[in-house]
């Protein structure tokens, strides 16, 4: 659902990726033992209720909560989303360390934790030249785990996505605030500017 809004834009997937979030800790995350299990609290008793962390030919379902929501908390500044993912990455980084080959997507997590990729408002019409510009830019190099957000001035994204609160534009221009931590550089309206922010 984040990857569908990082494509087009369209409010709705943020926001069913940020219920289903929801849904998540609220049913599969267990606080007091700071771990995500395979099945819900209100799932059929079972003799053991399974916690597979180890990543195999797809990743592990800890890992991947772990990483949505690590991007969540990029685009909305939640400090809860970040507690959580920073709590369940200190449980594994040991373990995943010891034994790489097994936890390859916890390591590729980690590695977006402990060296926070680009996050990047553009404030712009979508089908604007100026707005295309500045994706372009962003589009030209793989940067795994950016958080990318447009919206124009008075799109209701900016109510919903922090990245995007309190943005303008520059003299009516696309513009580009390039952060990292939700701290953000000067906005920039030239795709060249962006381009050395970025690199």
């Amino acid at each position: 659902l984040l990857d569908l809004w990082e494509v087009t834009f369209e409010l709705r997937w943020f926001q069913a990726a940020r219920e289903l979030a929801q849904a998540m800790l609220a049913h599969f995350y267990h606080a007091e033992e700071g771990r995500f299990y395979d099945t819900s609290d209100d799932h059929e008793d079972l003799i053991v209720r399974p916690s597979n962390v180890q990543d195999n030919a797809t990743p592990s379902g800890p890992a991947m909560a772990t990483e949505l929501l690590q991007r969540l908390a990029a685009y909305t500044g939640d400090a809860d989303y970040a507690r959580v993912a920073a709590a369940s990455l200190r449980d594994m980084a040991e373990l995943a360390t010891r034994h790489p080959l097994a936890f390859g997507h916890w390591l590729g997590v980690l590695e977006s934790h402990l060296d926070p990729p680009p996050e990047v408002a553009i404030i712009g019409a979508l089908e604007s030249l100026d707005t295309q510009a500045l994706l372009e830019v962003i589009g030209q190099s793989y940067r795994p785990g950016m958080a990318v957000a447009v919206a124009s001035p008075d799109d209701e994204a900016a109510d919903a996505i922090s990245l995007l609160a309190d943005r303008a534009q520059i003299g009516r221009q696309a513009t580009a605030y390039v952060c990292r931590n939700h701290t953000c550089q000067a906005p920039v309206t030239d795709p060249e500017a962006l381009a050395q922010q970025l690199a």
